[in-house]
């Protein structure tokens, strides 16, 4: 009887707490709802843009694509790797890309595609890492 008592009783605090939580999680879904609309909204604005989709998870941006790549951007190595991903903190990558050199960095980033930033857009002249509302609406601006 005591067994089950406890039980019963932890099984309804589980639930006290989740309650708890609930005015906060519904608060996560809806921001990431308005985010998402957010940012279909966007690129549905660039319709009138043609684009050629790759998927860098399975097809890797090579060592020569991504040293052309970072060359016409402009940007510093680190804005083409994907700093909040999982294999990135993983590898304690903060601390060891200010010791390795661009060109271990660019190898690094040929190795696996989810350490590179996305979206990334490539075009003539620009190079664009992550997603920078600015920077798109001044694309769709030149691309008109």
């Amino acid at each position: 009887y005591f067994a089950y008592r406890k039980e019963y009783s932890m099984h309804i605090q589980n639930h006290y707490y989740t309650l708890l939580q609930l005015p906060r999680m519904l608060e996560s879904i809806e921001f990431l709802h308005q985010r998402m609309q957010h940012r279909t909204q966007i690129r549905d604005s660039f319709h009138h843009i043609s684009y050629e989709e790759r998927d860098i998870k399975l097809e890797n941006p090579t060592y020569e694509e991504l040293k052309e790549w970072y060359q016409k951007s402009n940007l510093p190595l680190k804005s083409f790797f994907n700093t909040s991903g999982l294999i990135y903190k993983e590898n304690n990558l903060k601390d060891k890309l200010p010791t390795m050199s661009e060109e271990e960095q660019l190898k690094l980033l040929s190795q696996d595609g989810m350490l590179v930033k996305r979206p990334l857009i490539i075009d003539k002249n620009l190079v664009l890492t992550g997603f920078k509302e600015k920077d798109y609406e001044t694309l769709k601006e030149e691309k008109r």
